[in-house]
């Protein structure tokens, strides 16, 4: 099984990953095949030049898509993917969390270095137990205390003060908060960073 994108081949490898990164493709239609990899779990399109996220229709067995490094404005196009647990979109250019509420079985969700002001859009996600937002422009976080699943949220280089995080830990005592300042997370500068 393989796609195929200008003239060059790529392999399924063990019977259900892709990885199609770091080619400078402009739009997923240019990925000749990917539709009939119906059972494909893990899918791989880093580093591309998307700007938007379509052609995953017939990929309804997807349990990890990652998209991270692409110049995607907007969430959409996901709809279909009802196994995805685990979804990349960091390094693009999305402003607004939406287009996820179908996604039931998403238990991690990467949006770091976006150009997100708010967190929205994931309450529908009951599964939800990591999320990162890291290097956004997100000012509020009490969203947060409505996602009673959520165990880990990273925050980092957003514009947080400690007394908002400090806040978010004592409204949700579960939640492992990961804010680093100089290199150490916040609520305790002395240990070392911990590896997520």
């Amino acid at each position: 099984m393989s796609v195929t994108y200008n003239n060059r081949r790529f392999y399924v490898k063990n019977f259900n990953w892709l990885d199609v990164s770091d080619q400078m493709i402009s739009d997923i239609s240019e990925i000749s095949g990917l539709d009939s990899l119906t059972l494909l779990k893990r899918l791989e399109l880093g580093g591309n030049c998307f700007k938007k996220i379509h052609c995953f229709e017939k990929l309804v067995n997807l349990e990890d898509l990652f998209l991270d490094a692409n110049k995607i404005t907007e969430i959409g196009g996901l709809d279909c993917l009802v196994n995805l647990s685990r979804l990349t979109l960091s390094a693009n250019k999305i402003t607004e969390i939406k287009g996820l509420d179908s996604l039931s079985n998403l238990r991690e969700i990467d949006l770091s270095g976006n150009l997100l002001h708010e967190i929205k859009g994931l309450k529908n996600l009951s599964k939800l137990v990591k999320l990162d937002l890291s290097i956004n422009q997100i000012k509020d976080i009490e969203y947060l205390y409505e996602m009673p699943n959520l165990r880990i949220v990273i925050l980092g280089s957003n514009n947080l003060s400690i007394s908002q995080l400090k806040e978010l830990q004592a409204h949700r005592g579960d939640l492992q908060i990961y804010f680093f300042i100089d290199g150490r997370n916040w609520d305790n500068p002395i240990k070392q960073p911990l590896n997520i």
